[in-house]
């Protein structure tokens, strides 16, 4: 027999997980308590959970009911739950963002091991310099982000994921202006990526074709969020 445990929540937005001890829980578990952010939690209410084997599709209806110490209103709770998929949406994309970058520095470190002098490796050096600092590090703990990186909005959307969720009342206006100006530093670092692809990568690509190399591959583009909430 398989069993199938859901835990009441949405998917979990891809992210980093820089691995530390202090991004997990108080009450973490060994081997048991996956990483933050999880998804948000499902509101109160009817749902269909669907098993598909094959051609058949076998259905059973279940609900979920509001915890009884709860006393937070039904608008309250959509409005914390529509603020964290909006969260969600902007870690899936920085996401995309971080990886393109660490695809990128894996092939230019490929570049770099050709002699120091050669016009590929110099182009690639910088090209990683650059890529590198829009990639960035993980925030130390109780430390605010210091440049709008990829890490950086990693880690304070993960940090404003987990005070929304952890409250049982509509989010504050401050969690709200916290998310905008977060949105806004994504919509930075993700334009400084761009202008990295079409002018540095570019560059690069040049330089590779008429040496008859592979050239870069290309990577979709990765658009901001013009309204931010607003």
């Amino acid at each position: 027999m398989h069993r199938f445990v859901w835990n009441l929540r949405y998917a979990d937005p891809r992210a980093m997980h820089p691995q530390s001890p202090y991004n997990y829980p108080m009450g973490a578990i060994v081997g048991s308590t996956p990483l933050p952010p999880l998804g948000p939690l499902v509101l109160p209410g009817k749902y269909e959970v669907r098993l598909k084997a094959g051609e058949q599709v076998f259905r059973q209806a279940l609900e979920v009911k509001m915890d009884p110490r709860v006393v937070a209103a039904r608008n309250e709770l959509q409005g914390s739950l529509e603020l964290q998929l909006k969260i969600s949406a902007l870690l899936e994309k920085n996401f995309a963002g971080y990886q393109q970058a660490k695809e990128l520095r894996a092939r230019l470190a490929e570049l770099m091991k050709r002699p120091k002098e050669d016009p590929i490796a110099v182009a690639a050096s910088v090209l990683d310099a650059k890529a590198a600092a829009l990639a960035g590090e993980a925030t130390p703990i109780l430390e605010a982000p210091k440049t709008a990186s990829f890490m950086a909005v990693n880690d304070s959307l993960t940090a404003l994921m987990a005070l929304v969720d952890g409250a049982d009342f509509a989010p504050s206006e401050e969690s709200f202006v916290a998310y905008r100006r977060i949105c806004k530093g994504l919509n930075e670092a993700l334009a400084a990526w761009q202008e990295l692809k079409n002018k540095d990568a570019a560059a690069l690509n040049s330089l590779l074709g008429k040496s008859n190399l592979t050239v870069l591959p290309d990577v979709p583009d990765l658009a901001g969020d013009a309204a931010c909430g607003n």
